[in-house]
């Protein structure tokens, strides 16, 4: 073949196309992104709106069905699952494999915006969901004077700082206290003056504004009129005129306290047990995930050295730590796979040349591959290292059969030249390692093309991975191997090689221009050239003997450091071929009981496949995971946190865990990581001293036991995975009504308990919470002349209260809230003693227009429609 012709008669060529591949791989080696698994893509987007202080009923009925109605008719949209829950509609698009998911999600976001929801909602938010949106660093924060410090510095110091680095998407703050300037109004003296909360408000955001008054001119100058009426301080606040009655101006002060106090708590994160801030790290869609958690990490070491004197900072998880492990597992049993293979060609060959050339061969085939992966968008993942890995083996094949070749070349004819038996040898089993290589390569290459589902997603990158591999070291065997085989023994082109052009005359200008002139004077120009020409001449001889020398070096160590191996070898391989041919002669000779016997293999083979599982990925044991737990619905925020305390402290000290954080009145629901407030939700997050399966396995029992001394507790275990929607496995139940979905679904549990291997079991229709019903008499609001609007919202600003404006405290701003009093709102019968208006001098309550009942409504509501 001309091609290792070429290889041989140009060894200079091949050595500096060999060194720029092996530096051109090492640079996409650099830049490739590191994964634990291949980045995949689900046809599935998620339409996210909320609809503060709303029933699941009424998201479900002004939000949910008005969303879906309208986005049902997307093309390619196969599923249409739906969750309704209190402040919070979820839709779940999911579409058919192989669907632009680019071009729908402008379809979807198209027909959002033609639906007119409430105007207490939120802009539905488009979200595709991304299995790396978990978030890839938790950290927390503990120690310090107070909560309220605590998050200051969370928000303005650490939150900042991570999102402004290379990478980082979001960072997100959960626990600790926010602060907040209550006006806390007493509704008795609001009513006597004739006021209502409403009015409140206006006046602190008409009070607090900086307003531009535009320029002045006064001669040779030019000014900017501001005029300023910010809030400085609480006094500021407390002198704001609401109202004039009887031409006497009322102050704030003497109808509300005012009061710098800190949010309602709706979530509350702990580490160790102590209370904690929590700061969540997100990553960008492209992102590196090792370098992101990386430059987190050194931001943090730095950021630990300006902290408040108590204060400590601590990353509790990071996903970064696996991958690199992982990653570095698959690495390392590659390389030592690698030394392996050339350690048995040693002992087989027992020549350190032809070893040398075959572990060249492995490492230069590897990084060349790089290139192509850059190229082709396929990262360093688990699924791409396994393929190079399991390449590795193949990778010899080519240039064992190449040299064996060569060898019996020189063997049958020792009188050719070196490079002309290198040729010749590889020339004669070219063919079949070609033939041998494309068989392989017809394996792989298949998989490449297969783009619908998870499958073809996860095992594209090994199949490419394999593919490049194979046919870089196709091309290694057909010129490295031949090649190097011939450099240094007498290598180069003979002169039946060369053509006749390329022979230089005697009487050529190249030939003169080297020759002494006639006149038999030496030229200083000359003599420099002619040194030159020596000493080009003359290196690549020198690197031969020096390379000779090193190989004869080489040769002397292996050969003492493998002489155990090849003493064994030398006296098992012999047997071992002995005994072959006799089973062999036997085999031949038996050929029906051979072939019985090897139906009955195949048979009992068969039998055996339908005991095995089946799995797309094995679960990986992290060394982590999570425990969701949950009380009754209607549970305050303060007893989930003294349940989930206690609980977190008695697993803190159970054998081989090593840290515990929890984060109480959250709850990741669907098919995002989009966690909502729930007050009676927890969720719990475990760190073991080991990441082995059955140190997993073990952890998890035991936590099942101590979960039996907590009766009102269920539990549910999480584990970050990239691979499944929801648990393994999951039943629909369809219905009209809430109520027969409910009975139905309760005997379904109580029948899936008894299946074994199921375990944490949970139902989706969970009961719903208390929530108080009022129902207002129409009739008795027209005869006060009010209209059920009006009422409406100012029960609303009572009881949730109104942020009316902000205050300013050098660089932050701080919610002033506008309600009523604690003693005025916090039970029942104070909402029922709720003055909503006043007539002639007359309170009117709340009591007298309509009537409150407590009642259980759904926590949830799914829905689930299907196109086809």
């Amino acid at each position: 073949m001309k091609i290792i012709r070429f290889a041989v008669t140009h060894p200079v060529t091949v050595w500096m196309v060999t060194l720029a591949a092996v530096v051109f791989g090492l640079t996409s080696l650099a830049r490739l992104d590191l994964r634990l698994l291949p980045e995949i893509r689900y046809p599935t987007l998620t339409v996210q709106t909320d609809f503060p202080g709303t029933a699941p009923v009424d998201v479900e009925n002004l939000v949910t069905r008005p969303l879906e109605e309208s986005v049902g008719v997307v093309p390619g949209l196969r599923r249409v699952h739906s969750i309704s829950q209190a402040g919070l509609s979820q839709i779940t698009l999911e579409f058919e494999w192989g669907t632009p998911m680019d071009y729908a999600a402008l379809d979807v976001r198209e027909k959002i915006d033609l639906v007119r929801l409430p105007a207490e909602t939120t802009v539905p938010v488009l979200l595709k969901y991304d299995p790396s949106q978990d978030p890839v660093v938790r950290i927390g924060l503990t120690g310090g004077n107070s909560l309220v410090q605590l998050r200051n510095v969370a928000d303005d110091v650490v939150k900042k700082e991570i999102e402004a680095l290379h990478g980082v998407a979001a960072a997100r703050v959960a626990g600790g206290l926010e602060e907040e300037i209550r006006v806390a109004v007493d509704e008795t003296r609001l009513a006597a003056l004739n006021l209502d909360i409403g009015a409140v408000s206006q006046a602190l955001a008409a009070e607090n504004i900086n307003a531009s008054g535009g320029r002045l001119r006064d001669r040779d100058a030019e000014y900017i009129v501001r005029t300023l009426s910010r809030f400085e301080d609480l006094a500021d606040i407390e002198n704001v005129t609401v109202a004039v009655v009887e031409d006497r101006p009322i102050r704030l002060g003497e109808i509300a306290a005012v009061l710098r106090t800190h949010k309602e708590r709706s979530t509350i994160t702990h580490v160790g047990g102590r209370e904690s801030v929590e700061i969540a790290v997100y990553k960008e869609g492209d992102a590196n995930i090792v370098e992101m958690a990386r430059a987190v990490g050194g931001h943090l070491d730095r950021t630990r050295q300006r902290l408040p004197e108590g204060m400590r900072l601590e990353v509790l998880f990071d996903q970064s730590v696996f991958i690199s492990r992982a990653i570095s597992e698959v690495r390392n049993n590659a390389l030592l796979g690698g030394l392996l293979a050339v350690l048995v060609l040693f002992v087989f060959l027992k020549d350190v040349r032809s070893t040398l050339i075959i572990g060249l061969a492995i490492p230069v085939s590897i990084v060349a591959t790089f290139i192509l992966m850059l190229t082709r968008g396929v990262s360093l993942n688990v699924m791409s290292l396994g393929g190079l890995a399991l390449g590795v083996g193949m990778l010899v094949d080519n240039s064992i059969v190449v040299l064996e070749a060569i060898h019996r070349r020189r063997e049958r004819e020792p009188e050719l030249p070196a490079d002309v038996a290198a040729a010749e040898g590889a020339a004669e089993v070219a063919g079949a390692v070609t033939a041998s290589t494309l068989t392989t390569l017809a394996v792989f290459v298949p998989i490449v093309f297969v783009v619908v589902g998870v499958a073809g997603q996860i095992f594209r990158d090994q199949a490419l991975t394999v593919t490049f591999s194979l046919a870089i070291s196709l091309v290694v065997a057909l010129t490295f191997t031949p090649m190097a085989a011939a450099f240094g023994r007498g290598g180069g082109k003979t002169e039946a090689d060369r053509d006749p052009a390329e022979v230089p005359e005697a009487g050529s200008s190249w030939f003169r221009s080297w020759s002494p002139p006639a006149d038999g004077r030496r030229r200083p120009a000359r003599w420099l050239g002619t040194a030159g020409l020596a000493l080009i001449v003359a290196l690549p001889v020198l690197v031969g003997r020096l390379l000779g020398l090193l190989l004869k070096g080489l040769h002397k160590a292996f050969t003492v450091l493998m002489w155990p191996a090849s003493r064994l070898f030398g006296a098992v391989f012999p047997r071992v071929q002995r005994g072959y041919a006799v089973l062999l002669e036997k085999a031949l000779r038996h050929r029906p009981a051979v072939l019985c016997l090897v139906v009955v293999v195949a048979g009992g083979a068969v039998m055996l496949w339908g005991q095995l599982g089946s799995e797309l990925v094995p679960p990986l044991a992290r060394g982590e995971f999570t425990l969701v737990l949950e009380l009754p619905e209607g549970t305050p925020l303060s007893r989930t946190e003294s349940v989930v305390r206690e609980f977190a402290r008695s697993v803190e000290g159970l054998p081989g865990v090593g840290l515990v954080a929890g984060e109480v009145g959250v709850s990741r629901e669907g098919d995002t990581s989009a966690r909502r407030r729930k007050e009676n939700r927890a969720e719990v997050h475990v760190r073991l001293t080991e990441s082995t399966a059955p140190a997993e396995a073990a952890a998890l029992e035991a936590v099942r036991g101590e979960l039996a001394r907590f009766p009102d507790l269920e539990m549910k275990v999480r584990r970050q995975t990239v691979l499944a929607f929801g648990a393994p496995v999951e039943v629909d139940i369809y219905g009209y009504g809430l109520d027969d979905l409910q009975a139905v679904a309760t005997q379904v549990d109580d029948l899936l308990r008894d299946v074994p291997g199921l375990r944490d079991l949970r139902v989706s229709m969970i009961p719903g919470s208390p929530e108080v019903q009022i129902s207002f008499d129409r009739d008795k609001l027209n005869r006060y002349g009010l209209r059920l609007g009006d009422v409406a919202e100012t029960v609303r600003g009572k009881v949730r209260g109104t942020v009316a404006s902000r205050f300013r405290d050098r660089e932050r701003h701080v919610d002033i809230r506008v309600l009523n009093a604690d003693d005025q709102r916090s039970t029942l019968t104070a909402v029922r003693d709720l003055i909503v208006a006043e007539r002639d001098g007359v309170p009117i309550l709340l009591g007298s227009l309509a009537t409150m009942r407590v009642v259980i409504g759904p926590a949830e509501i799914h829905r689930l429609g299907s196109k086809r």
